[in-house]
């Protein structure tokens, strides 16, 4: 679904299903670089097991318009006034890498309404390498594809997929350059500048 929210239009997957602010609702935060369609799979069979699911595009990430955050802390406000929008109360939510940052951040303005976080491929830290900040402002596409290559190895190389006709660097490389091109760069420095993490948890 399409919604204007800050002034700028926003896509929230929901799994195909409409949102229901009476379930308990799990809500997927997406990585660096990365959009809703990282959860597609997974937002389609939680919300036909009877689950409300939202997977938001961040800003100036996949369908959304506006400014990237360009901090984690920003990300968690941004999250959380969106959860407040939508009148969400029970809500779990998914972090993947970048996206388990922001949900630690969440926990400080969350606490009372979140049932649990659940952590994809995450940590309390994600230092990332000089050289790959430096990247993602000079040639963020060419980042980009780095990253894709770096995360699927060798199996992604030789195009393995269950699924016929599908490759991993190519569905990789083509999510991440649906977002605007200045989008990567504040993902990882917010990722880089982040340490707040363990005194986050605390506050659950």
């Amino acid at each position: 679904m399409i919604i204007n929210f800050k002034g700028a239009k926003t896509y929230i997957g929901t799994g195909g299903k409409s949102l229901d602010i009476n379930k308990m609702t799990l809500c997927f935060l997406h990585g660096s670089g990365q959009n809703h369609l990282s959860f597609v799979q997974q937002a389609r069979f939680f919300a036909y097991k009877g689950y409300s699911v939202i997977v938001p595009d961040m800003p100036a990430h996949g369908f959304s318009d506006g400014n990237p955050c360009k901090s984690i802390k920003e990300n968690a406000e941004w999250i959380n006034d969106l959860l407040v929008k939508l009148n969400l109360k029970d809500v779990v939510v998914i972090g993947h890498s970048q996206g388990c940052l922001v949900a630690l951040e969440l926990n400080r303005i969350l606490k009372n309404s979140l049932e649990a976080l659940i952590f994809v491929a995450g940590s309390n830290e994600i230092p990332v390498n000089q050289f790959l900040l430096d990247l993602s402002k000079e040639n963020p596409q060419k980042a980009s594809q780095m990253m894709v290559t770096w995360g699927h190895g060798i199996d992604g190389d030789m195009s393995i997929n269950k699924w016929p006709g599908h490759s991993h660097y190519g569905e990789g490389n083509n999510i991440m350059c649906m977002n605007k091109p200045t989008a990567l760069k504040y993902d990882l420095h917010s990722c880089n500048d982040y340490s707040d993490g363990i005194d986050a948890a605390k506050k659950y």
